[in-house]
């Protein structure tokens, strides 16, 4: 049998390897190069496997499909740039923090393979905590410690809304396992009162997690009081993740019952874009102007789900990969100038273009390819999304995101406008770290050439994504 788990357990070995690292009391940087070699070995088994879409294990808990195959890929890739800012910016001084994000990805990786919905939660809780601890990495932040409380309720009522519709979708379909549900759903008496209002819970615990109106209130605080670093990794990979199981469950073993989840999809896609934008123009503090702007691309996302309508027509589920591939590379480098630098306000950027020109050079990039202005691949990935809506026949949908897409200008070139056309309040030109250029120049070189020669990626995706239907 095929070893495609492999790099889940190289992940696994070395977080425990790390906890052992610090009973021993070794270097950091022990903990840090073990990580990072474990992280580099387990993308190089991942991409030595072939995709097996119907391979399942533990009694078809987990499915190792393409599902899990590229949300596994984004997910080390992102995390091996957060080591990187990690050791440039935040210079952890407790080992055990290179165990948390690894666990977190674990558990990410474990959540976007789970086929069962016991370990959905589990995973979803494995991550969870991960979170809930490096964000409150630096302990003596006030700020730091009231995101983390914050998230922490908002999170435990999450979970409490996933035991319960998973405790109602097991009364009526009596199984945990998703095929099994999905048979049930197929059956001339699958559409149970309480199989839905089951599905509905599921719904808004996932919906805590993907950040859409009205679920969305941890994410300026604990995007905010999170080390810039912590945030970033929140910004991508927990969406990555979330999203991953969102598509699994709504996608594929509920989608017979779309006509009953439609109008609330469409209802917080809405919504989620119309808030996160709105609320962003009034942000100074960049960390929460890129969290509403997190709040908007989650309803962007969200089209995707709106548009799809039968297995014959993929490309709503291709864009919806390609745009959260772009959205993870984009937010990936605006946070990490923002780690790099140590600034979060708007005032803080005042001249910057002139003390810092390289730096505030990627810095626009990265905005301006998270405002949609081409030839970046923010572009691309929403001229895709919404070209898959289009033919999907959702114009309502497309031109209230086209509006908000031109409201997400206005406040993404305030920051422009603020480096380049602001006096400086002082201070010297910021010189960074070799971990963090390296991250920032690819991250901006992805941004370039992704919305110039976006075929790489959309082969790797459609490869990945056949036979997961």
């Amino acid at each position: 049998m095929s070893m495609i788990y492999l790099p889940l357990i190289v992940i696994a070995a070395c977080a425990f390897g790390i906890l052992l690292c610090e009973g021993w009391r070794l270097q950091k940087n022990v903990s840090f190069f073990l990580g990072l070699l474990a992280l580099i070995a387990s993308l190089a088994l991942l991409l030595n496997q072939e995709i097996q879409p119907h391979l399942t294990f533990f009694s078809h808990s987990l499915k190792l499909d393409g599902i899990w195959y590229v949300s596994t890929f984004f997910l080390i890739i992102i995390s091996i740039f957060i080591f990187l800012l990690s050791h440039a910016s935040l210079k952890p001084t407790k080992k055990e923090y290179f165990f948390f994000v690894l666990i977190a990805l674990l558990g990410m990786s474990l959540i976007s393979a789970s086929n069962h919905l016991l370990m959905i939660f589990l995973s979803l809780e494995l991550f969870s905590l991960c979170l809930y601890v490096l964000v409150t990495y630096n302990v003596s932040d006030v700020r730091a410690n009231e995101a983390a409380m914050k998230y922490f309720i908002l999170g435990a009522f999450a979970a409490g809304f996933f035991v319960f519709g998973t405790a109602l979708i097991y009364a009526v379909s009596g199984s945990f396992v998703l095929s099994d549900i999905g048979e049930v759903i197929l059956a001339p008496s699958g559409y149970h009162p309480y199989l839905l209002m089951g599905v509905s819970l599921l719904f808004v615990s996932l919906a805590f997690k993907v950040a859409a109106v009205p679920f969305h209130m941890w994410v300026p605080d604990a995007y905010e009081g999170a080390p810039s670093v912590v945030t970033s990794f929140m910004a991508t990979a927990v969406k990555i993740a979330a999203f991953s199981v969102l598509f699994r469950l709504f996608l594929t073993c509920f989608l017979p019952l779309k006509t009953y989840w439609h109008t609330s999809f469409f209802v917080l896609c809405i919504a989620t874009m119309v808030v996160g934008n709105v609320a962003a123009l009034m942000q100074e503090n960049l960390k929460r102007m890129l969290a509403y702007s997190a709040i908007a691309h989650s309803g962007y996302l969200l089209i995707a789900f709106i548009s799809f309508q039968n297995i014959s027509d993929l490309a709503p589920l291709h864009a919806f990969w390609f745009y959260l591939a772009v959205y993870s590379v984009m937010n990936l480098g605006a946070f990490g100038v923002l780690a790099a630098t140590g600034y979060e306000t708007l005032k803080d950027f005042q001249g910057f273009g002139y003390r810092s020109a390289v730096l505030a050079l990627l810095f626009s990039v990265f905005l301006m390819s998270l405002a949609g202005i081409p030839p970046t691949a923010g572009f691309l990935s929403k001229f895709y999304l919404f070209s898959a809506a289009i033919a999907s026949k959702q114009y309502i949908l497309v031109v209230i995101a086209l509006i908000n897409a031109f409201i997400s200008v206005y406040y993404y070139l305030k920051v422009l406008i603020a480096m380049y056309m602001s006096e400086s309040i002082g201070g010297e030109k910021v010189s960074i770290s070799l971990p963090a250029q390296v991250t920032l120049g690819v991250m901006f070189a992805l941004t370039i050439y992704l919305g110039l020669q976006p075929g790489i990626l959309n082969d790797f995706i459609q490869n990945a994504m056949r036979g997961v239907f």
